[in-house]
């Protein structure tokens, strides 16, 4: 089976691309002009087809001749009208080859529920695929118009899809970044900020002085627990792990039709 990797040199494409050759399947990938992350990609057996997903011709091109479709490419950050250009372009390409593709896999995010606390809480714990969706923030907000994108094309066309929701993708000793002083103290500012939020203190308690009093230094490790003595939800994903949930999401019959959430366990 021939498979089109959007976002090959990306963090979870690269990773892919070599998880999927490892399984003997052929990989086109996509990969911007100049891709500062293209050495990624260096001496592995695949056919790299430069362009921007926001071409529809380019588009069209990287889907012909292919089985299947990983949609991993996006932008992350505040690149709103790029992300749902070529959310919808990629899925319009497919509709199009809906009878010989396999399956078109959309990565989309954690961040549709959403998944920061200090922003809004969620509605309940864990969060499950049935949970309400209700994004913020440019990021979030394009991979939930992505979904509907993803799922309009297939009731329009019978396109084969999965929808898979990783949490936090992180490699390498990015994990060891995550809980800091600073950044826990970041956060109980966000919270504080926003009524709305799991963090928010009616009694205007504000809960980060108490980790600055107690800290060494603003780059020290934190471990976050509530002041029942709760740790904090956090489940990010190793992007091997990711990976491996798309290629079982290609692989396995009863993916299709399913939206799937990917977390470290908690």
């Amino acid at each position: 089976m021939k498979v089109l990797v959007t976002g090959a040199a990306g963090q979870v494409g690269c990773r892919l691309v070599r998880q999927l050759l490892y399984r003997n399947y052929q990989v086109r990938g996509t990969i911007l002009p100049d891709d500062p992350c293209r050495e990624r990609l260096a001496g592995l057996d695949l056919e790299l087809v430069e362009g921007d997903l926001i071409d529809p011709f380019y588009v069209r091109q990287a889907v012909e001749g292919v089985e299947a479709v990983i949609h991993t490419a996006n932008i992350v950050g505040d690149q709103f009208h790029n992300n749902v250009e070529s959310n919808r372009l990629v899925a319009l390409a497919c509709g199009e080859q809906a009878d010989v593709l396999d399956r078109y896999i959309y990565v989309s995010s954690s961040g549709v529920f959403p998944n920061n606390g200090e922003s809004i809480a969620c509605a309940y714990h864990p969060v499950d695929e049935l949970h309400p969706k209700r994004p913020t923030g440019n990021y979030n907000i394009s991979k939930m118009v992505g979904e509907l994108y993803a799922e309009s094309v297939e009731r329009e066309t019978g396109l084969r899809t999965v929808i898979v929701r990783p949490s936090h993708a992180i490699s390498g000793t990015t994990i060891l970044s995550q809980f800091t002083v600073a950044r826990v103290c970041g956060i109980l500012k966000i919270g504080q900020n926003k009524p709305g939020s799991e963090l928010y203190m009616a009694d205007g308690t504000e809960l980060w002085h108490q980790v600055e009093a107690a800290a060494e230094s603003s780059d020290q490790p934190c471990s976050a627990r509530d002041l029942e003595g709760r740790p904090w939800y956090y489940q990010p994903n190793d992007a091997r792990d990711v990976a491996r949930c798309l290629v079982s999401a290609l692989e396995e019959p009863g993916a299709i039709g399913e939206s799937f959430n990917v977390g470290a366990p908690s």
